[in-house]
């Protein structure tokens, strides 16, 4: 559940078991693809035995959009990418930013617009050797939709320098990826209980450390298809 600025408040959704996801209508790829995609680093230089940052941009043209990797909903298909990387360098999973709403009659998908930025977490071997620069290369595919859908990949690289002192900011990846965790999901600090019955489920967050006009957005995000009709009316109440 994302709570922007949460309250006390029960949310009943309307539950609804459906057999698969709804498959995407999809066209030719053109010769170019609509987004734009690009490594880039949180940190100017990596040190040996440590855990940096390399999140993948995506800039959407407007109208398009992309999915979410945790449930993209009832249509789509999320960001991946298949890593080519030198001895020493593993990557963890992608930490997904939660996604907008996009509604199409009956069916609700979760994705990003405009643009999103994709933190990626890489360890790099204590026995990497400063002075050495380590060479990050991927092949980044994605679905983009607006009306149609088209499947999209390109190839992303990134070179970084090893060396022994703290690394330094990049005076662009850091910014970017600072407002990137800015909107990733954290536990609730909260205490929170749901209820269910064959036809709603009603999830309360208790606090009262806020009062009711700080509350701006209160949405569920599934993270699993098919537990509830995704398109279905959330109806959020504050006590």
């Amino acid at each position: 559940m994302l709570l922007r600025t949460t309250f006390a408040f029960a949310l009943t959704l309307v539950l609804a078991l459906v057999a698969s996801p709804a498959a995407p209508v999809t066209a030719a790829q053109p010769p170019s693809p609509l987004v734009r995609v690009e490594l880039i680093s949180e940190t100017a230089s990596i040190r040996p035995g440590e855990t940096f940052w390399v999140p993948t941009r995506q800039e959407i043209p407007p109208g398009w959009h992309t999915y979410w990797g945790v449930n993209p909903g009832d249509a789509g298909e999320p960001t991946r990418i298949e890593w080519t990387l030198p001895a020493g360098v593993t990557a963890g999973a992608i930490a997904w930013p939660y996604p907008s709403r996009f509604p199409v009659g009956i069916a609700m998908s979760y994705g990003y617009e405009n643009g999103v930025v994709l933190p990626i977490p890489m360890t790099v071997s204590g026995a990497a050797a400063p002075g050495t620069t380590l060479s990050l290369r991927g092949q980044v595919s994605w679905l983009v939709c607006a009306k149609i859908c088209i499947p999209e990949e390109a190839p992303v690289a990134l070179s970084i320098p090893v060396a022994v002192g703290a690394p330094r900011p990049d005076p662009r990846g850091g910014s970017l990826i600072a407002a990137a965790r800015r909107n990733l999901p954290v536990p609730s600090p909260w205490p929170a209980s749901y209820a269910a019955t064959p036809e709603t489920v009603t999830l309360s967050v208790t606090t009262r450390e806020l009062a009711p006009e700080r509350v701006a957005e209160v949405w569920f995000y599934p993270s699993r298809w098919g537990a509830i009709a995704h398109a279905a009316p959330q109806r959020a109440r504050i006590e």
